[in-house]
């Protein structure tokens, strides 16, 4: 049976969000098993020894699916900077984001320096590590698989970034299902997750880089675990922390900057 082109993009974003739901369960079972029988962790986490051992797992987890798509598609992933970056846009983009996190930013420049160094490094390291394994496969992955498949059109830039988006939010689901996290804070989760997963699209393509959307994920949760953050938080809360970037971001992702937005994807740079 020959399938519809609609058929083939959501069996796509269906495979897509099973298969990363599966590495992550790989990445943390898979590290207790080893890691509980190497003395990897204490309490209910890594050693700092562990931490290191459990950020270079992640990464090879989730690199691997990135070069198996590489061959199998010829795909071209983007490290390097655009040349024609317009960074007045991006200065907005990148001021409206550190806003919605603002809290932990202060609490951050509050307690590091009364943050022990191996502590300090700790709380980087696993703060760093969903940012790589998660910008890895749904911005270095399932985004360009999105732009080699969705038929060319002006919403394209969009299209692809609102699917991706929306993989990314669902995929925090999994904290409410096998993590014990309340219903409402998941909820909340996976809706500010969603408005995330577009602002680092727009980071991707306006940059051309996926190491820029990495080191703000990165930034984001490293500076969450030096911060008295979490929890549920009110939805106005939420929404005026979340809503200037928001409006920013699909500001970027107008249809008349489709061409704009995809344009290194349409390089062989």
């Amino acid at each position: 049976m020959k399938l519809t082109y609609k058929s083939k993009i959501s069996l796509l974003l269906i495979i897509s969000y099973v298969v990363i739901e599966l590495l992550v369960v790989v990445r943390d079972k898979g590290f207790g098993l080893f890691g509980r029988a190497l003395g990897l962790l204490q309490n209910d986490g890594p050693t700092l020894l562990g931490a290191v051992i459990y950020f270079v797992y992640a990464l090879a987890l989730s690199v691997l699916p990135l070069y198996i798509i590489k061959n199998w598609r010829s795909i071209k992933f983007h490290f390097r900077l655009r040349q024609d970056i317009d960074w007045l846009s991006l200065a907005l983009l990148f001021l409206t984001f550190a806003w919605s996190f603002r809290d932990q930013i202060a609490d951050t420049i509050t307690n590091l320096p009364k943050t022990s160094l191996s502590e300090t490094i700790y709380n980087i390291l696993m703060g760093s590590q969903p940012g790589f394994f998660e910008e890895f496969l749904v911005r270095g992955t399932l985004l360009v698989l999105l732009v080699t498949i969705l038929k060319n059109g002006k919403y394209k830039a969009i299209n692809v970034a609102l699917l991706s988006s929306i993989v990314f939010g669902l995929l925090h689901l999994i904290n409410f299902i096998g993590g014990g996290q309340g219903l409402l804070e998941t909820v909340q989760q996976v809706l500010y997750a969603v408005v995330l997963g577009l602002i680092f699209t727009v980071m991707y393509y306006r940059t051309g880089s996926l190491w820029v959307p990495i080191f703000w994920h990165a930034l984001l949760d490293s500076t969450y675990n030096f911060s008295s953050a979490g929890g549920t938080s009110s939805w106005w809360d939420l929404i005026t922390a979340f809503l200037p970037v928001f409006i920013v971001s699909i500001w970027m992702l107008r249809p008349s900057m489709n061409e704009t937005n995809l344009a290194k994807f349409n390089t062989n740079d």
